[in-house]
């Protein structure tokens, strides 16, 4: 899909089922990438690693960072 270049990447739950080296390697794959990304991951470490902004949804709130 990089190869393909697109301008957004929609990425729902990139992490669910990866053993740590894979979740390690995806992590610095999409740092390295230009493409803006939207992610939607209840992994909140992965999401730290990569967000510049995030909207965070709960039973009783939300919080915008």
């Amino acid at each position: 899909v990089l190869a393909m270049e697109p301008d957004v990447l929609l990425l729902d739950e990139p992490t669910a089922g990866l053993d740590e080296r894979t979740e390690k390697r995806l992590t610095e794959i999409l740092r390295e990438t230009r493409q803006d990304m939207i992610l939607v991951s209840h992994n909140r470490l992965f999401v730290d690693q990569l967000a510049t902004r995030s909207v965070s949804i709960g039973n009783q709130d939300t919080v915008h960072k």
